[in-house]
């Protein structure tokens, strides 16, 4: 089990009002805060011609977690050929962070027979130190299910407001079986969207990820946990994370 501290930032912008979304309304200078500053929306361009909106979490100073469909096309199994990243993002002229360089991934995800959420997961690695600007979560990576067991409650902070859920584990033996059970409405989530349990540490609160949004489906929403080789080859790949 790997688990990383988080990094908040304070930061003091200009107020507005914004109108309620899917998720719970927040203020201009609310999204424009952590942890929402270190969620991304994320415009995902296909070799196939697909484009596709995703989000993606800061877990380092220079790497994120994401869903595996960010890079890989799931309806034509196609590599991603670009990627734009908005932080703290309220619309495509007003965000906390915009990204446009370059940046390496690995996939874990295969669509080959068509989508699959068992391994819809990846992560992006940044060749600067995107997450000094943006802050970044705490995060849990593990291969042990029961780690999942617990009678916290969760939420999904996602880059338009954050939703409390309740969960029932439903299938240890497969890491992306999570029930999810959702408010009434809420079910316009974007794939890779933290699951996040909010602690407190030595007086500190911390917001920490265990796992991502991937899909859903008449009867579940579907999750995909953070596990043990994730952490171990986003260290092979260069990811600075707290120690």
């Amino acid at each position: 089990m790997k688990r990383l501290l988080t990094v908040v930032l304070i930061l003091t912008l200009s107020l507005g009002v914004l109108s309620p979304s899917a998720g719970l309304a927040l203020t201009r200078s609310d999204r424009q805060k952590f942890p929402y500053t270190a969620v991304a929306y994320i415009k995902c361009q296909f070799n196939c011609g697909c484009t596709r909106y995703e989000s993606g979490t800061m877990v380092a100073r220079n790497g994120m977690v994401t869903a595996g469909s960010a890079m890989l096309c799931p309806s034509h199994n196609k590599k991603v050929s670009d990627m734009e990243f908005w932080f703290g993002w309220i619309s495509p002229s007003d965000f906390f962070y915009h990204y446009n360089g370059s940046c390496s991934y690995r996939c874990y995800a295969d669509f080959s027979n068509g989508y699959d959420s068992e391994n819809d997961i990846g992560y992006i690695v940044f060749p600067e130190n995107v997450g000094e600007t943006t802050g970044w979560f705490a995060s849990l990576f593990t291969d042990n299910a029961s780690e999942f067991k617990t009678a916290q409650r969760c939420k999904m902070v996602g880059y338009d407001g954050d939703w409390d859920l309740n969960y029932k584990w439903v299938n240890a033996s497969r890491y992306s079986d999570v029930e999810i059970r959702s408010p009434k409405g809420n079910d316009a989530y974007a794939s890779g969207t933290p699951l996040c349990f909010t602690y407190t540490d030595y007086g500190e609160t911390v917001h920490e990820i265990r796992a991502i949004y991937t899909a859903k489906s008449d009867s579940y929403y579907y999750a995909r946990i953070l596990t043990n080789n994730i952490y171990d080859e986003m260290i092979d790949d260069g990811v600075l994370f707290s120690h």
